[in-house]
């Protein structure tokens, strides 16, 4: 086991050597299954996540997000596959980013598990070059307008009876000039407690750093740096085993407020609005909403948790 896990770490690693570039919204994606391959792996059903975010909503060409995770478990064991689909407007620019995944977890104690996951794919990037305006003269000789670039996400997530930490990192290898630099990553770490039978409470912190990047005018080079580390502290209940209802706190950006509603068996809606209470463009509010739907099949035996089910008594509806 010692093993497996050192060798896990210098695969991260390993992925550290080549520039990374993170784009405006994906920072900002809190759900598990959009941005950490490993956590899929607790669930023993075929599930379907889509996610619409809209980003600064009173400012022209502000920041769009589309998303999709799917997740299909082999045979009913601990390893499962599953695609991952990002596309983002952000201004002029056009992203679109898949990864396959593949993910598994292992029995540490009777109850506790570790959990791997591992994505390959790519990333597509277009601009609009019909609607780009610079000053005169300028050269954008040396700007892409169209790329395709391979990318990889690497995962990892500890679960307990009553805890979890994950850590995580998606890159994209572009094979800058800018050097050898190391990727932006994702924390997260968080509690479930039974305050009594129809009232649960998940306190939840997710921390990320990531490689800011962007093309000067003139288009001769790229330029990146690291952006303030975001931390994204919040407050969850869930109520009467359908109803999550919470509030996060995102330092100098954003205080948020959540609502997600079981509003059929095994079919759930969310709705965020985020309130921004930074500077800049942080000064904006932004809006999202959620749908999910889990397929379990009726041959298991099941117990219904919040939505979730207990493998080997440990419950995942705080995850």
């Amino acid at each position: 086991m010692l093993t497996l896990i050192i060798c896990f770490v210098l695969l991260m690693l390993c992925s550290s050597s080549v520039f990374s570039q993170y784009q405006s919204t994906t920072q900002s994606l809190v759900r598990q299954e959009f941005f950490n391959p490993a956590y899929n792996s607790f669930k023993d059903y075929y599930s379907f996540s889509t996610l619409s975010r809209w980003q600064w909503a009173d400012v022209a060409y502000s920041p769009r997000t589309y998303a999709l995770s799917a997740y299909l478990p082999i045979n009913n064991s601990t390893f499962g596959l599953g695609p991952t689909i990002i596309k983002e407007n952000i201004g002029l620019r056009n992203i679109l980013t898949f990864y396959g995944s593949a993910s598994h977890n292992v029995k540490l104690t009777r109850n506790s598990f570790l959990a791997f996951g591992l994505g390959v794919g790519f990333e597509s990037s277009t601009y609009d070059k019909e609607k780009l305006r610079t000053y005169l003269g300028a050269d954008l000789y040396g700007v892409d307008y169209s790329r395709i670039d391979p990318a990889i996400s690497i995962g990892i997530m500890y679960l307990s009876a009553k805890y979890f930490l994950g850590l995580s990192t998606n890159t994209v290898f572009r094979g800058s000039a800018s050097g050898n630099t190391l990727p932006g990553f994702d924390f997260t770490g968080g509690a479930m407690f039974a305050l009594n039978n129809n009232l649960g409470f998940k306190p939840c912190v997710v921390l990320k750093y990531y490689k800011e990047g962007s093309v000067p005018a003139d288009g001769l080079y790229n330029s990146a740096s690291y952006g303030e580390l975001i931390a994204d502290v919040s407050a969850n209940f869930f109520i009467n085993n359908s109803i999550w209802l919470g509030t996060s706190h995102r330092f100098k950006q954003a205080q948020t407020f959540s609502l997600d509603l079981e509003v059929l068996k095994d079919v759930s809606f969310g709705y965020t609005f985020e309130w921004g209470i930074g500077s800049g463009l942080n000064q904006y509010s932004s809006h999202g909403i959620r749908l999910a739907l889990d397929i379990r099949s009726s041959k298991r035996k099941k117990v219904r948790t919040g939505g979730s089910y207990l493998r080997n008594r440990i419950p995942i509806l705080y995850l």
